[in-house]
């Protein structure tokens, strides 16, 4: 019949080990893809809808309802009246916003807070705006930790 081979506990072990090493390197990477994609959901169902709307009272020049949407953080940094001015700085900059981009996020850790970061890119007449907005979990909702605007002036094409 058949024969079976005898090998040697060191063998084995040379064996034993690199499969063990390899199924927990895999484990891990299966662990992470899958808390990635339930961040990266948690962030499209909850996080970007306060982001969107938040951005949307930006280009419409809306800072009352923007700022009802702000962590208590941003409030006690920043009160309604000041937001006004904010936003009218951004109407000056930008002159009129043209449809955001699909959004960018980032997690970071930010004071021992998890801060989900969403970055949209919007066109504006000869700028491209970037329009950054940090979300917190606050009392059970996301919030706006703040908002920070950057403008890039469009290279213009010369024509003979």
């Amino acid at each position: 019949m058949f024969k079976i081979a005898r090998i040697s506990n060191r063998t084995f072990m040379r064996i034993l080990i690199p499969i063990i090493v390899l199924c927990c390197l895999g484990g891990t990477f299966i662990f992470n893809r899958l808390r990635n994609l339930q961040l990266s959901q948690k962030i499209t169902e909850e996080m970007a809808p306060v982001a969107r709307q938040f951005l949307q009272y930006v280009i419409d020049n809306q800072p009352d309802k923007a700022y009802a949407i702000t962590s208590t953080k941003f409030q006690s940094a920043t009160d309604v009246k000041s937001l006004r001015t904010i936003f009218m700085q951004y109407q000056m900059m930008a002159g009129s916003f043209g449809t955001p981009s699909s959004a960018v996020w980032h997690w970071k850790r930010v004071d021992d807070e998890n801060v989900v970061e969403i970055v949209y890119s919007i066109p504006c007449p000869n700028k491209e705006v970037t329009v950054f907005i940090p979300l917190v979990l606050e009392k059970g909702a996301y919030r706006v930790l703040s908002v920070y605007l950057s403008a890039v002036n469009r290279a213009k094409t010369l024509s003979k």
